[in-house]
């Protein structure tokens, strides 16, 4: 059943995801790899992740990575920006 849903699961996207608040484990990580391309998205002012938390995450996963300047972690003054990167990932 696994097997049949891993299939099902065409892309990730990580928006801010708070690597201060939740643990991401390395033995989850090949998991992620296996299953689909990953693209995640973070802000260089993210109270709960920062940058170089943000890389660490991406080359354990395998994801790429796009830094949004003068964002934060709700991407407040930049949500159309956000989405102009997000919507590609998604599509592509």
């Amino acid at each position: 059943a696994e097997s049949e849903r891993s299939r099902d699961i065409d892309r990730v996207v990580l928006i801010a995801p708070a690597v201060r608040l939740f643990s991401f484990l390395k033995e989850d990580a090949a998991k992620v790899r296996a299953r689909a391309p990953v693209a995640m998205f973070v802000g260089d002012d993210d109270e709960f992740c920062d940058v170089a938390e943000a890389e660490a995450l991406a080359h354990t996963i395998g994801a790429s990575l796009e830094v949004l300047p003068q964002s934060d972690h709700y991407f407040l003054r930049s949500r159309r920006k956000l989405a102009e990167r997000v919507v590609p990932s998604l599509l592509s």
